[in-house]
């Protein structure tokens, strides 16, 4: 394909010629088999070779002239490839020649003459050519053979090196080349020692490593020496101090050349581990030691203030304390903007930093790491006004924190608290930090005072083992207790001024608290285990080595403790701030568990505990237990694409029988539900539902030779998304005086009832931050009307506030914080009171900047307000002559409101407009942006999740791509195989092509295709088990499907 959009007036002409320049002659081209003209201009040649080299010329002209422009054609042979590597490693015997073997793939046009090697040998810093000693011979093969392929010769190469140049252990690079392309193989030549002559070594030495939980982890080395050589892996035992020997299993792999693999890392893999080789010439070892280290995200646990001073033609020191579970400086990244009135730099290259690890003052109990990062924004990014915006990542996880710059620097500064105090909750025996940084000019005196509910009167608090008065206005107390709840002030002054602030501290019990008891009646038959469950909440300083587990056993007056016969297994389900949920499974096994009577279990920690009770009836041979649930299985809710599990356990005396039904929606009554790839008929009565992508009705019915029960079920779905404000409160309000404010908002959330929101508003002028939440009313209701362009597929609720005269009455900035229980969001207005006959017109909403695809309608949403009459005027900027020219209802619409639609946009509709808005008390204007981008690339129809292949078979694929292009020749791939450590781009073998049949272009505001590719990957190249991962390209876009081939 050659692409050439035309640009200029239209209607256009375009014609293509062939040139010849021996002598010159140009010939035109037209649509035939061999070329095509398209429309927009673009040649194309179809299956291309040799005869279509050379010069093409294309003319392009319109009323106003016309131009012209020459391509050059040049067609490529086929590259090189070697189809049959060199093996990983070579071993010959001393004064033995070295000789190598491959298979090689040339263009049909290659000759034997133009095919050349080149070796080259390397070992430590050691390099050499032995391309001079090498001898080698062709044969190709004439027969159909596995590496056969179209318009392709297959070579066999044979290779000698002569043993007075190859008597020396490293590594070789073989290149071969064609006139016009090469491939290279590489291997590691091992010259064979009589025995005795190398001691065992390691090259390189394995080292100690720390991993991830859960992660797969790699201990590298390689053993050298004489052969053969013994590898064995050790563990110490802790308790015992003994090493024991770790043997090849689905846990651990111990590879040929000494190297250790774990599966899933956990905790109990931590430790000391031992390396030994040996062979006859002696011995070597090395103990290593292995961290796995509990995955958590990072957190900014002091970010940066919500304001800063800056002095002009000064640079800024800044600094933020992260918590991160790394293990050096180098894994974190930053990355440093700036923001002003909605334009946005990246300024990071303009910023310096130092990272540092600081002791603990954070002690989460988990393996996270305290890290103090201090950075200097350079003079003159220090002058600009606006937000500063640090964005700090690890491999897994970030956080963001912004800082607004303001005019103060070495200026005489009233103090004042940023970050301010805030209410802190905390746990009995923990560190407690109010943080309250000071700020203003130096010197500022720090005070802090703890309120006596007794006399009402505040005690100031002095520096003790109990106390911790910082520098910078915090204040620290040591292992707190229940006591030390309460109310406290802290109070600030300099020269300039004083400010104060009221903080509450509540110290909490932290005692283990079972949250799902054992049912009151456990059935059991005779000869049976008897298994348990619960769930019990501790806190989060308790590790799973603290708790303390019993089991006894009364019945009539006589008890039995039962402790020495369980087993039992513990798993983390859930966190809540300073709480952790545990689920603990306990087994008391046949024949302990055949005596009816009471069985108390005890769950303890380091400082407390809690029990429950069952009570056991064993059944004798011929007692019938009629059926029953424990638990009942419930009701329950799950998002659309989820999987679910309906909770349930049948008892009663066996067999019992467990049917599942449900409500067909297309034919009346219940439907018997069968175990396939949907459901699962789990054996204690439970049902599992893969992907549920709607509501359903279900009866599940359990019976045996004593009677019969049956419960329903209904499965409700809810569309997953986040909350999201899709109407923010108005970027200001104004109030008339000794009025109640009314404010209205709606947001986007998957709830299923208004009870599950909560809202919380304040107010801060000049520093100061008022609280509002009890004195507001509101009511949430949800909407009639679905809103436009609302991102997500939760319900619309709206929600109107009411904060009555007269806490209604002081100008300021209003925050309102919007939650679920999943997520939240914030949204602000200035409040200013003023009269209603001196109002100045404004928008509210303000209009927005849009950013839309080619055909599609764009509506940009605002509403004029003030006192009447208002003017309303849109313009568009000239981009040359940065004139505004003003748009009128026959190019566009402009509503009364003063929102503007511009239907069918397209790429020349791009650019600057400006809203302006008067009446007779003054003007206001708003500037927003319209950019209009092309649709990005979309993998619609992906790979299959898994592709079996028989041996010897090529591997064709095919995938559905929408995508905005004006050609197939703009779509790019590329192919990665990966499988454990081995990672391989094979985009060199995939051979591919775009079917004509599904070359379907939508309708005219789509402005996309929807393309059919059909793709090879050869034999060879597909013949090992693993991660296929195809990327599909265009110039703007990309996206990724992948599958796992199974040979």
């Amino acid at each position: 394909i050659i692409d050439a959009t035309p640009g200029g007036s239209p209607p256009f002409t375009i014609r293509w010629y062939r040139v010849e320049s021996e002598p010159e002659e140009v010939q035109e081209i037209v649509d035939s088999s061999d070329y095509k003209v398209y429309p927009n201009g673009s040649l194309a040649i179809p299956d291309i070779d040799a005869d279509n080299e050379g010069t093409y010329r294309v003319v392009l002209s319109n009323g106003d002239g016309s131009t012209s422009v020459d391509i050059e054609v040049t067609v490529l042979d086929i590259a090189l490839v070697i189809e049959k590597q060199l093996p990983e490693e070579i071993i010959i015997a001393p004064e033995e020649d070295l000789n190598l073997e491959l298979i090689v793939s040339t263009a049909t046009t290659t000759l034997e003459n133009d095919i050349t090697m080149s070796l080259q040998y390397s070992s430590n810093e050691i390099k050499k050519d032995l391309t001079k000693y090498l001898e080698f011979n062709l044969l190709e093969f004439t027969a159909e053979n596995q590496y056969s392929k179209d318009n392709a010769r297959i070579w066999e190469v044979n290779l000698r090196v002569p043993y007075q140049h190859s008597q020396a252990s490293g590594n070789l690079t073989l290149v071969v080349r064609d006139s016009h392309s090469s491939d290279s193989t590489t291997t590691h030549l091992i010259i064979a020692k009589e025995a005795n002559d190398e001691a065992p070594f390691f090259d390189p030495v394995p080292s100690s490593v720390k991993s991830f939980h859960g992660d797969d982890l790699f201990i590298q080395t390689s053993v050298k020496g004489s052969t053969p050589l013994i590898v064995r892996w050790f563990k110490l035992n802790p308790y015992s101090s003994e090493f024991i020997e770790i043997v090849d299993d689905d846990k651990f792999t111990i590879h040929s050349n000494g190297s250790l693999s774990i599966l899933d890392t956990m905790e109990e893999d931590e430790g000391s581990y031992r390396v030994e080789v040996a062979n006859n010439a002696g011995s070597a070892k090395v103990d290593i030691e292995i961290e796995v280290i509990q995955r958590i995200d990072l957190v900014i646990v002091k970010p940066l203030p919500r304001k800063t001073p800056v002095s002009h033609g000064k640079d800024l020191d800044l600094e933020v304390t992260v918590y991160a579970a790394i293990t050096s400086e180098d894994d974190l990244t930053l990355s440093l903007g700036h923001s002003l009135k909605g334009s946005y730099k990246d300024i990071t290259d303009y910023f310096t930093y130092t990272i540092s690890e600081e002791d603990d003052v954070d002690d989460r109990g988990d393996d996270g790491r305290t890290w103090v990062i201090k950075f200097i924004v350079s003079y003159p990014f220090t002058d600009d006004l606006g937000h500063l915006i640090l964005s700090i990542g690890d491999e897994y996880s970030g956080g963001i924190t912004t800082t607004k710059l303001f005019i103060g620097g070495d200026d005489e500064i009233k103090p004042y608290f940023d970050p301010k105090p805030e209410d802190v909750v905390s746990y009995h025996g923990q560190k407690v930090l109010i943080d309250a940084g000071a700020k203003g000019s130096a010197p500022i005196k720090v005070q802090w005072y703890k309120l006596d509910t007794e006399t009402s009167e505040y005690t100031e608090i002095m520096d003790d083992a109990k106390y911790t008065l910082h520098s910078n206005g915090s204040l620290g107390i040591s292992d707190s207790e229940t006591a030390d709840s309460g109310v406290y002030k802290v109070a600030i002054s300099n020269p300039h001024g004083a400010a104060t602030e009221e903080i509450k501290l509540e110290v909490l019990s932290t005692d283990l608290i079972i949250i799902k008891h054992l049912p009151e009646e456990t059935v059991l038959m005779p000869r049976n285990d008897l298994n348990m469950s619960i769930l019990f909440n501790a806190t989060v300083t308790s590790m799973e080595k603290d708790f303390t587990i019993s089991l006894g056993h009364s019945s009539r007056g006589i008890y039995e403790d039962l402790t020495e016969h369980i087993v039992y297994e513990m798993t983390k389900i859930d966190r809540n701030d300073h709480v952790i949920t545990w689920k603990l499974d306990v087994l008391l096994p046949y024949p302990h568990s055949q005596s009816s009577g009471d069985i108390t279990l005890s769950v303890g920690d380091s400082h407390n505990g809690d029990i429950t009770f069952t009570h056991i009836v064993v059944g004798e041979d011929g007692y019938n237990v009629a059926p029953f649930f424990d638990p009942v299985p419930k009701s329950v809710a799950t998002f659309i694409g989820d999987n679910v599990l309906i909770d349930t356990k049948a008892k009663g005396s066996t067999p019992l029988m467990v049917k599942w039904y449900i409500l067909g929606t297309d034919s009346p009554g219940f439907t018997e539900i069968e175990d396939d790839g949907k459901y699962e008929i789990h054996s204690n009565g439970s049902l599992s539902i893969k992907n549920v992508l709607k509501d359903g009705n279900y009866w599940v019915v359990i019976s045996n030779s004593a009677g019969t029960t049956s419960e329903d079920v209904k499965v409700s779905t809810v569309q997953r998304t986040d909350l999201v404000i899709v109407k923010p409160l108005p970027f200001k309000t104004y109030l008339v005086p000794e009025k109640d404010l009314h404010l209205s908002i709606a947001v986007n959330a998957s709830i299923t009832s208004t009870e599950d929101i909560t809202l919380s508003l304040g107010r801060s002028l000049r520093g100061v931050y008022e609280d509002l939440n009890d004195y507001i009313t509101f009511n949430i209701s949800e909407a009639t009307e679905q809103m436009n362009n609302v991102e997500g597929s939760g319900k619309i609720w709206n929600i109107d506030l009411e904060l009555p005269y007269p806490y209604s009455q002081a100008s300021g900035d209003l925050t309102l914080s919007v939650g679920d229980s999943r997520s939240g969001a914030i949204t602000t207005t200035e409040l200013i009171i003023q009269p209603e006959d001196d109002l100045s017109p404004f928008f509210d909403p303000v209009p927005k900047s849009v950013e839309a695809h080619p055909g599609e309608d764009v509506f940009i949403n605002t509403e004029a307000k003030g006192p009447s009459p208002l003017y309303i005027r849109w313009f568009k900027l000239n981009p040359l002559s940065g004139e505004k020219q003003i748009l009128n209802d026959s190019e566009i619409n402009i509503y009364a409101n003063g929102s503007l639609s511009i239907p069918d946009v397209q790429k020349e509709d791009e650019g600057t407009y400006i809203v302006e808005l008067s009446n007779g008390n003054g003007m206001t204007s708003v500037e927003i942006e319209l950019k209009v981008v092309p649709r990005d690339l979309v993998i619609v129809q992906p790979l299959p999740e898994e592709i079996n292949l028989e041996p010897g078979e090529d591997l064709k694929m095919s995938i559905i791509v929408s995508a905005t292009i004006n050609s197939k020749s703009d779509i790019k791939l590329s192919l990665e195989f990966s499988s454990k450590n081995v990672h391989k781009d094979l985009t060199k073998y995939l051979t591919y092509k775009h079917s004509d049949e599904l070359d379907t272009i939508l309708s005219s505001k789509e402005h996309a295709g929807e393309w059919l590719i059909n793709m090879t990957l050869p034999n060879p190249h597909c013949q090992a088990s693993g991660d296929l991962t195809l990327t599909v390209r265009d110039d703007h876009s990309s996206d990724v499907t992948s599958t796992h081939v199974i040979i």
